[in-house]
C-alpha cells in the first residue's frame, strides 16, 4: 500500500520566559508580596490558507497582601493585577482565526475566609476586572482599541457559608452574582448579569454521609456561554443532586 502525503509546513517558535517574586512580612499578621512574570505560548492552529499564527506572548504584574486577624480565625487577601497579552487568537466561522494585537486586563480581587466558630465557616470574594483591547486592527479603517474584551464581566461577587451541628446535621448556602458582559468585539451585544443561589444539606452518621444539593434554587435564567457571538447556550435550570458517601476510615 502506497501512502500519499500532502504538503507539510514547519515553524519553530521558542522564547525565554521568567518569573520573579518577593514576599515581605512587616508584622506576624501581615504578608506582602509582589511578582512579575512573562509568558509565551506557540499556537498550533492555522488559517485556512495554511499560514500559521504568531505565538501568544504576555506579561503579568501582581501585588498583594494577606492578613491574619482574630487569632488567625479571619484571613483577608487583596490582590492587584495588571496583565497584557499579545497575539491572542479568536476563532471565527469558517475556520478563520483573528489575532488581536493586545489585550490588557487590570483589576483587584478581595477574598475573605473566616471560621468564627469551629462549626461555622464563611467565605466571600469580590473581583473587579477591566479587560480591554489595547490594539485591535480589524481592517485599514477600523481599530477596536478601548473596547471591552468579550466574556469578561467587570464585577463578580460570591459568598458561601456552612454550619454544622453536633448531631451530624449541616447546611450550606452559596450566592454568586455576575455583572453583564460583551459577547462581540464591537461591543454591540451584551449578556445581562445574573445571580445564583445554591443550597445544601447533609447528615453524617457513622461511616455514612447523606447530602442533598439544590443548584440555581431560584431557577435564574441566563446564558452560560457563547460561540462566535451568534450561538448562545442557556444555563442549567434548577437542579437537585442527592449523594451518599461511605467513609471507610
Amino acid at each position: 500500500i502506497t501512502g500519499v502525503t500532502g504538503a507539510t509546513a514547519t515553524r519553530d517558535a521558542m522564547a525565554m520566559t521568567g518569573r520573579i517574586g518577593l514576599v515581605y512580612q512587616p508584622t506576624p499578621m501581615v504578608d506582602v508580596y509582589g511578582s512579575f512574570a512573562t509568558s509565551f505560548r506557540p499556537l498550533t492552529s492555522a488559517q485556512p490558507d495554511g499560514s500559521s499564527l504568531d505565538p501568544e506572548r504576555g506579561r503579568q504584574v501582581e501585588v498583594g497582601q494577606r492578613s491574619h486577624l482574630i487569632n488567625d480565625r479571619v484571613q483577608v487577601d487583596t490582590v492587584f493585577f495588571d496583565i497584557v497579552k499579545n497575539n491572542v487568537a479568536f476563532s471565527r466561522p469558517g475556520g478563520v482565526f483573528r489575532q488581536i494585537g493586545e489585550i490588557t486586563s487590570r483589576g483587584i480581587e478581595l477574598d475573605l475566609s473566616t471560621s468564627l466558630a469551629s462549626n461555622w465557616r464563611i467565605n466571600g470574594g469580590y473581583g473587579f476586572t477591566n479587560a480591554r483591547f489595547g490594539d485591535y486592527q480589524v481592517d485599514d479603517a477600523t481599530n477596536l482599541k478601548g473596547n471591552h474584551a468579550i466574556m469578561a464581566p467587570r464585577h463578580i461577587v460570591n459568598v458561601w457559608t456552612s454550619y454544622d451541628w453536633a448531631s451530624g446535621f449541616g447546611v450550606n448556602v452559596g450566592v454568586r452574582s455576575q455583572s453583564e458582559l460583551f459577547v462581540d468585539d464591537a461591543n454591540t451585544m451584551t449578556l445581562g448579569g445574573y445571580g445564583l443561589l445554591n443550597l445544601g444539606a447533609r447528615y453524617r452518621r457513622g461511616a455514612f454521609e447523606y447530602a442533598l444539593n439544590i443548584n440555581n434554587a431560584t431557577n435564574s435564567e441566563y446564558f452560560a456561554s457563547v460561540l462566535y457571538d451568534t450561538q448562545l447556550y442557556p444555563s442549567d435550570p434548577v437542579n437537585v443532586l442527592g449523594t451518599v458517601r461511605i467513609r471507610l476510615r
